[in-house]
C-alpha cells in the first residue's frame, strides 16, 4: 500500500469474515482517491481481527443486513499526530495551565479522527461534570449559524479558580 497514491486498503466484509482476500473487483467506495483490495488481517494482529470478526458479526444480530457483499471495510488509520503531549490530569486538565483542556490530535492524545472524537467526548463529559466552568446559555449550534451567530454558541466566563 506504499507508494505515495494515497489509495487505501479495502475488503469486502463477507471477505472479512472469511479471512480471504476480496479479489473479485470491490464495491464502490465514497474515499476519492481510490482503494485496492486487501486482506486486512494481514494489517493487524489475529486478537484484534478476531474481536472484528465478532463485534460485525454481533452487529449485523443487532442490525440484519449489516454484513452484506456490498459492504467495505476500509484499512488501517495509522497514528500520525503530535510527537509532544500536553500532560494533563485525572479531570483531563492541563497540569501547567489552568482552564486548559488539552484534546485531540495535535495535543499527543489521539492518532486519528476516531480516538479524537473519543477524546473529545470524554473531555467534554469531564468539563459538563463542573457547572462553575460556564455560565450562561448554551446556543445550538444551527441556532446560532441562522443567525449568524457563530461566536456566540457558547458563552464562557472565566473559571473562578482562575488568577485575573
Amino acid at each position: 500500500m506504499r507508494g505515495g497514491d494515497f489509495v487505501v486498503p479495502v475488503q469486502i466484509v463477507t471477505d472479512f469474515l472469511e479471512n480471504k482476500l476480496s479479489v473479485t473487483s470491490v464495491p464502490p467506495s465514497s474515499y476519492r482517491l481510490g482503494v485496492k483490495a486487501a486482506n486486512l488481517h494481514e494489517f493487524f494482529p489475529s486478537h484484534i481481527t478476531e474481536a472484528l470478526q465478532r463485534s460485525i458479526s454481533m452487529f449485523d444480530s443487532e442490525l440484519p443486513g449489516f454484513i452484506s457483499k456490498d459492504a467495505l471495510l476500509h484499512g488501517v488509520e495509522t497514528r500520525t499526530s503530535s510527537s509532544v503531549q500536553i500532560p494533563r490530569d485525572d479531570t483531563y486538565e492541563s497540569t501547567s495551565l489552568n482552564e486548559l483542556y488539552p484534546i485531540e490530535e495535535g495535543t499527543g492524545y489521539a492518532g486519528g479522527i476516531v480516538s479524537a472524537a473519543v477524546d473529545g467526548m470524554y473531555v467534554g463529559f469531564a468539563v459538563a461534570k463542573d457547572p462553575s466552568l460556564f455560565e450562561g446559555d448554551v446556543v445550538s449550534f444551527g441556532k446560532g449559524l441562522k443567525e449568524h451567530r457563530i461566536c456566540e454558541v457558547l458563552s464562557f466566563l472565566p473559571h473562578p479558580r482562575m488568577n485575573h
